[in-house]
C-alpha cells in the first residue's frame, strides 16, 4: 500500500462530516464500512481518505497482486449487487465510491 507513513489519523467523525455524508448514509453505516475496509486492507481507518484511489495509495505492493484485499474488496460489491439484482456498471476508483456504492447495496 502506498499510504504515507507521515499521514495523520483522522476521527471517523470527522471523515464523515467532511464527506457529507449525511444525507447519504448514516455514521453507524459508515463505520462498519469503513472497519471492514479498513480491516481487509490492513490500514487503520483514520488513515484512509475517501480520495484513496484503488489503482495508487490502496493498490497492493508490486508482487503481491493475487493476494490482493483491494479484490477482495471488489468482490463484496459484486456479492452486494447481486443480492439487489443490480448490474455493476461502474468502476469503482476510489474509497469514496466505493463506500457510496455499498451504502446503497447494504
Amino acid at each position: 500500500m502506498a499510504i504515507p507513513d507521515h499521514r495523520e489519523t483522522l476521527p471517523l467523525q470527522t471523515i464523515y462530516d467532511e464527506a457529507g455524508y449525511l444525507d447519504q448514509m448514516p455514521f453507524d453505516l459508515f463505520r462498519e464500512l469503513m472497519t471492514h475496509v479498513s480491516e481487509e486492507l490492513g490500514i487503520p481507518a483514520g488513515k484512509l481518505r475517501l480520495s484513496d484511489r484503488f489503482d495508487a495509495e490502496l493498490a497492493p505492493a508490486r508482487g503481491n497482486e493475487f493476494d490482493s484485499a483491494v479484490a477482495m474488496l471488489a468482490y463484496d460489491l459484486k456479492l452486494a449487487a447481486k443480492r439487489h439484482k443490480r448490474k455493476l456498471d461502474m468502476s469503482v476508483e476510489t474509497l469514496d465510491g466505493y463506500l457510496r456504492l455499498m451504502s446503497e447495496l447494504y
